[in-house]
């Protein structure tokens, strides 16, 4: 069996005295796409965070291909190939399309595999090259959605945490962004946190459901999908 390129063993996350993340475990595997499920306020995003250190873990340890990575600055863990897209999006909205992606690019020069320059984005994103010269604060929600996922493939990162890419978005940008993922699926290894269960398991490998800061259901997104009990119960769908 191969190695997992990310794994969270045991973690304990806090905030002040909050005990938020309550013993989650989780691995996600090259080339997978898994989702993490569960309601508003289960502890999705926190576990996003913990995991590029915005939100250090007190209790256990996080692996990201093979070496321990907790503990370490936020800096750190994204110069070792983790991108996150979190669900403000974070944009330079002064700065055009074009300088957003080229300002990320500058970043990535030195990395002996850059599969994902600014001229391939434009390729894999044609709304983004229509839109080029455009501010980021000029975009639409979808837009800089998009915007911000294509930004953070430009660092060619090993593993991409979206943080609910779907919030806020009219359908046809949903779509849009659900045949977008397809089509990096098996290239970009992807973690996904999101409350849109339709959307999660249209579009990964496997998905954990999480409730109150703890793992609550893992398995195959078929056997999710086909389990209307543990949807009706975790997810209230």
């Amino acid at each position: 069996m191969k190695e997992a390129l990310l794994e969270l063993e045991e973690i304990h996350t806090y905030y002040g005295d909050s005990h938020v993340i309550q013993g989650i475990s989780l691995k996600v595997f090259p080339g997978e796409v898994v989702c993490l499920l569960g309601r508003n306020g289960a502890g999705k995003t926190t576990t996003l965070r913990t995991i590029v250190g915005l939100t250090p873990p007190r209790k256990g340890r996080i692996m990201f291909m093979g070496r321990v990575i907790s503990g370490l600055p936020t800096h750190e863990i994204v110069r070792w190939g983790i991108g996150f897209v979190p669900e403000d999006r974070r944009i330079f909205p002064k700065l055009t399309v074009k300088e957003n992606l080229e300002l990320a690019a500058l970043h990535s020069r030195k990395r002996a595999h850059r599969q994902w320059t600014v001229e391939r984005i434009m390729e894999e994103f044609p709304l983004l090259k229509g839109l080029s010269d455009r501010k980021g604060g000029k975009l639409s929600g979808g837009e800089q959605q998009l915007l911000a996922i294509a930004r953070s493939l430009v660092l060619n990162p090993k593993i991409l945490l979206l943080d609910e890419p779907c919030e806020g978005l009219a359908p046809i940008i949903v779509e849009q962004l659900r045949e977008l993922i397809l089509r990096l699926k098996g290239e970009v290894t992807m973690l996904i946190a999101e409350q849109n269960a339709r959307f999660a398991v249209m579009v990964s490998d496997r998905g954990y459901i999480i409730e109150k800061g703890r793992i609550a259901y893992e398995g195959t997104s078929a056997e999710l999908a086909a389990d209307e009990t543990v949807k009706e119960k975790y997810l209230a769908v």
